[in-house]
């Protein structure tokens, strides 16, 4: 597994290791996100619509009724994968990176026999990081593209990338999009090597969609409301069609909670859980499952 690539041949170089880490972890990304792309497109319009779900005027009245609103208005391919491209642009960088790093990371420490479990959600933090700074730019434009709805603002990737960079807004909500990554992917990686390190009696890979699933949903349940808020700072100032809601108009990682319980309560900062469980735990699942095979595939193309 990831966790212990301390029995590779000692032939094969750590550099080898690395950039298949980096490959596999690309493939496995982009893999794990077209599946998932229609749930994130939900999640995402859940998570800036300001209203509950219960309220007559509220556009959406949860995940399903989201689904069927967005396929009937703006199409499958268009709505449903709206966004994709720059998911992808974002995907396969970021998955690629952050495998990469931890790979590097790992591979140093258990070189100078530095390494314990805990270390996971450390290096997981670490490759979190690295991996979001270098892709961000792809994260906004993703959200804005898959946010604005009908009539459209935006025409496509480059159009979104022009407006944001004009407006300096290419890193909006960057702060806080680390306070979320960082945890989640500690969790994340975390408790996958935590389960690697339990089942890693069991050689058996579907193991490795299991692990994943459950160390996806534990960092998505753990930064679900940072997700929400992440999410809303980065469409302030989006214009939308009047008939998706409110705009969210708190600028401020304060304010915003403020606003956010004082309108909407607690519930608020959970709104798009449901697709977003039902994205996060498969996406782990598949990131993680199709890595592992990737991994031992690449590993085994040099003798």
């Amino acid at each position: 597994g990831i966790m212990n690539n301390k029995n590779n041949n000692k032939n094969n170089n750590n550099k080898n290791n690395s950039s298949n880490a980096i490959v596999a972890g690309a493939f496995a990304g982009a893999v794990a996100r077209i599946f998932v792309a229609p749930l994130d497109v939900i999640k995402i319009r859940l998570q800036i619509q300001k209203e509950n779900y219960s309220l007559t005027n509220a556009k959406y009245k949860g995940a399903v009724s989201a689904m069927a609103t967005i396929a009937r208005e703006e199409g499958i391919r268009k709505g449903l994968w709206a966004g994709t491209l720059p998911a992808l642009c974002l995907w396969i960088p970021y998955t690629g990176i952050q495998f990469g790093m931890l790979n590097l990371l790992l591979t140093s420490s258990s070189s100078s026999g530095s390494s314990s479990s805990s270390s996971n959600f450390v290096y997981g933090a670490v490759a979190g990081a690295t991996a979001t700074i270098a892709t961000y730019p792809f994260d906004i434009i993703r959200t804005q593209l898959a946010s604005q709805g009908i009539p459209k603002t935006y025409n496509g990737v480059f159009d979104a990338f022009y407006g944001l960079l004009r407006r300096r807004k290419l890193y909006a909500g960057l702060g806080i999009t680390l306070i979320e990554i960082v945890p989640a992917t500690s969790v994340q990686f975390g408790v996958y090597g935590y389960l690697d390190k339990k089942m890693n009696s069991d050689k058996n890979s579907k193991n490795h969609f299991a692990k994943g699933f459950i160390a996806g949903s534990c960092a998505r349940v753990a930064i679900h409301p940072l997700d929400v808020m992440k999410k809303r700072l980065q469409v302030v100032g989006l214009k939308r069609a009047a008939s998706y809601g409110a705009a969210e108009t708190a600028h401020k990682a304060f304010p915003l909670v403020v606003s956010i319980l004082k309108t909407e309560g607690p519930r608020g900062f959970y709104k798009g859980l449901l697709p977003a469980l039902c994205k996060s735990a498969p996406s782990s699942a598949i990131t993680f499952g199709v890595y592992e095979f990737a991994i031992r595939f690449l590993d085994n193309q040099q003798l």
